[in-house]
């Protein structure tokens, strides 16, 4: 029989099709680095047009379609792209300020509580990310959640216990 891929594969697989420069961005990244659960459609960012295809494939012993959804930037710089899990990703600061662009506030903060809850969340990365969303949409959401950063949220045993110290 045929191997069966698993969402890492399938990730990988998508990375390819997507052409040299993409990268795994928004929602998918977050699944990537944890702190958001997310699994169709598979999200990339690559400098460029931008694209939308099918692909079928197998995962885990179930028939599904991942839809690759194919995000245009101006702008990736190389300080916003890291691998993880051989994965090429945008790092957290830039997933999360992706993600300011279009989700909901209150999902956005449990996002970003999630993600420092993780320790995924540096400084210098969410300051230099800030300093370059001014006038972007989501901007003023991500900047907002910074300001508002908990200190020694890291140490919670949960998100829950990571919004009730907010």
């Amino acid at each position: 029989g045929r191997p069966v891929l698993t969402p890492d594969g399938i990730f990988a697989a998508s990375l390819l099709r997507a052409g040299g420069s993409a990268v795994l961005g928004s929602r998918t990244a977050a699944a990537v680095w944890g702190f958001r659960k997310h699994r169709n459609p598979i999200e990339i960012i690559r400098p460029g047009r931008a694209t939308r295809d099918r692909a079928r494939l197998r995962v885990d012993g179930e028939r599904w379609w991942p839809y690759l959804l194919i995000h245009s930037t101006r702008f990736l710089p190389a300080t916003d792209v890291v691998t993880n899990r051989g994965l090429k990703v945008t790092t957290p600061a830039r997933t999360l300020w992706d993600l300011a662009a279009f989700l909901p506030a209150k999902q956005f903060w449990r996002a970003f509580t999630e993600a420092d809850r993780l320790g995924l969340l540096k400084d210098r990365d969410l300051t230099a990310c800030a300093a370059r969303t001014q006038g972007r949409k989501g901007g003023q959401n991500f900047r907002r959640a910074v300001s508002r950063r908990i200190p020694g949220v890291e140490d919670a045993a949960s998100l829950l216990e990571a919004i009730v110290l907010r």
